[in-house]
């Protein structure tokens, strides 16, 4: 999410054929590719948000090496109501 007079918005969207490494990695890279000058000059945004997918964290952690990344709380929230709620 980028800020905005309008509130946060999407920087990118990313439309893959399945939730996997080299699905992420592709994607991602798309993005360095069109935001070169981004994030201050450095190509990456320090913090991430991200669910709890292994690929998606792994592939970040490839493409973007020193980022943070923290799980979203929405997607927390929503884990911990589904396994303690029948």
């Amino acid at each position: 999410m980028c800020p905005s007079s309008a509130g946060a918005v999407p920087l990118a969207i990313i439309l893959t054929k399945g939730q996997t490494y080299e699905c992420y990695c592709q994607g991602f890279k798309l993005i360095n590719e069109a935001v070169l000058e981004s994030f201050c000059g450095q190509r990456y945004s320090n913090l991430l948000l991200t669910d709890q997918s292994s690929a998606e964290i792994n592939a970040i952690n490839s493409v973007w090496p020193k980022s943070n990344t923290l799980l979203c709380t929405f997607h927390v929230l929503q884990a911990v109501k589904r396994t303690t709620h029948p």
